[in-house]
């Protein structure tokens, strides 16, 4: 998660559930943890540090009946104003089950690239990138996920023109098939006091 801009300290408890949350922009930390009748806890809990540029966090779900643990690493860095890094890794205590990696990009003219790789054991290796626009009649973006089941093509938009709104869907899938949208709305002035 991002860091706040602001502090915040938040606990509660009620003798089965243990929950907190801290965060003053440099470091944080959150936990929520059921402990069941036997005296077991299972939940997660995460840390994380955030030194200029640069953040990193580690979070765990466990679950101490079964033995089970989920931890990832996640980390990212902005390189300059335009531009940032990211990246995480995962375990299950045993194995590597997750690698991931990613970059963001904005450009003048209120336009942004985004792309990701991953890969987790259970799903192998997908990927996501993106192209997004925010202007001052609208916005747009368009989205290419792919894994390797197949993948999709995702565009919507928001226009706004004459008195006029539309928002545009549309998701192309690699079977070839197509759904979309389109709704318009507004309201215009057809003689003076009646619109």
């Amino acid at each position: 998660p991002e860091p706040a801009t602001s502090t915040i300290s938040e606990h509660s408890s009620d003798g089965t559930n243990d929950r907190a949350r801290f965060d003053n922009g440099t470091e944080r930390y959150d936990w929520d943890v059921n402990t069941d009748g036997v005296g077991d806890m299972r939940g997660r809990v995460g840390a994380g540090v955030t030194r200029g540029d640069t953040s990193a966090y580690v979070d765990a779900e466990f679950d101490e009946n079964t033995g089970d643990i989920d931890a990832r690493l996640s980390a990212d860095h902005r390189l300059n104003d335009s531009t940032s890094v990211r990246g995480s890794v995962g375990t299950d205590g045993d194995d590597i089950n997750h690698v991931g990696a990613g970059t963001t990009r904005t450009f003048d003219g209120g336009h942004r690239v985004d792309g990701d790789v991953n890969w987790d054991r259970e799903n192998g290796v997908s990927g996501e990138a993106g192209w997004s626009h925010n202007g001052e009649h609208g916005s747009e973006s368009v989205t290419v996920r792919g894994n390797e089941e197949g993948g999709d093509v995702r565009y919507s938009g928001t226009h706004r023109a004459g008195g006029f709104t539309s928002r545009e869907n549309i998701t192309v899938d690699s079977e070839g098939n197509v759904d979309g949208r389109l709704d318009v709305e507004g309201r215009r002035e057809v003689r003076p006091g009646t619109t």
